[in-house]
């Protein structure tokens, strides 16, 4: 059973009964699952994670024409946000990539519980990712990662996957955003631009020119100037 007043705020979002019973399963599995995947209660879950993922779907679909686009999720975890989005937006092709086995598996059963053709999972570290696969360097039109990293090493795992005029999008909290306002320099030496903000204290950043590829990183010199 949903909130009352979280269903509204789902209805508001335009989401038919079939898209909202999907993601009331997915939030069971997530309060069922055998592991910690996140330190909400239930009802925080909807509301901080399912919730706020939505709230980012202005962000994608103001960027652009949006019928199709190829989206990874670094760090996914417990699927905050790509499988919420993949979810509501079944025409998006979505790659969710988390280091941690069990919880990768925990993915891959909640896209064969939900029927998701959408959705692929990948049990890797995000930084060895692109030189295991070099097919996901500077691939991607959206690249998403939420609590994943402090700022600048997230910005390093994310900026290299995503294509020319793509998207990164990261929720950082106040104090993180103003830590990236102060190193677009390095944001730029990884192809980005940081765009105005729009949502509060939830970076865009447009990818506008190619990456240098010893981008990501790995070890110390992740994240770092």
């Amino acid at each position: 059973m949903i909130d009352p007043d979280i269903l509204q705020s789902l209805t508001d979002w335009e989401l038919d009964a079939n898209t909202i019973e999907r993601l009331r399963l997915y939030a069971e599995l997530v309060d069922r699952a055998p592991m910690n995947l996140t330190a909400f209660s239930p009802r925080e879950f909807w509301i901080k994670g399912v919730l706020d993922a939505l709230s980012l779907l202005p962000l994608i679909e103001n960027n652009g024409p949006r019928d199709s686009l190829s989206a990874v999720d670094i760090g996914s975890g417990s699927g905050l946000p790509g499988m919420v989005l993949a979810i509501v937006r079944p025409h998006w092709l979505w790659t969710l990539v988390d280091s941690r086995n069990k919880r990768a598996d925990f993915l891959r059963d909640v896209v064969a519980r939900l029927g998701l053709e959408n959705v692929a999972v990948v049990s890797e570290r995000a930084e060895e990712w692109p030189r295991i696969d070099p097919t996901a360097f500077q691939r991607f039109d959206l690249v998403t990662a939420r609590a994943v990293a402090p700022v600048m090493t997230a910005v390093e795992l994310t900026l290299p996957l995503a294509q020319l005029g793509g998207l990164v999008i990261i929720p950082l909290g106040e104090a993180g955003y103003h830590e990236l306002e102060h190193r677009k320099d390095f944001v730029r030496r990884l192809g980005g631009v940081v765009l105005p903000l729009s949502v509060p204290w939830v970076a865009s950043v447009k990818k506008v020119s190619l990456c240098p590829s010893k981008y990501p990183r790995t070890g110390a010199k992740l994240g770092q100037p």
